[in-house]
């Protein structure tokens, strides 16, 4: 494993983010070629924060756009249900 991949293995980690942990924050996406874990949207942000590189700062910012807008979104379809 690459230096800086295990580096930022344990900066996950102190951070409370070990597989288990992990796990537990992920959603299956089913795809012709298979099933797939991803980290849901919460855990995305959490990991990338905990990172402290730069290049995650910066798409966290994006991340909490994306998830600000999915609750914008989520509101116009409750108003519109009832």
């Amino acid at each position: 494993m690459p230096q800086n991949d295990q580096a930022l293995l344990i900066r996950l980690k102190d951070n409370g983010l070990d597989f288990v942990v992990v796990l537990k924050q992920s959603v299956v996406a089913s795809f012709s070629y298979g099933q797939f874990r991803f980290l849901d949207l919460d855990a995305l942000i959490a990991s990338k924060n905990a990172t402290g590189r730069e290049r995650d700062l910066a798409a966290v910012r994006s991340l909490l756009a994306i998830k600000e807008r999915s609750k914008q979104e989520g509101q116009k379809n409750k108003i519109r249900i009832a």
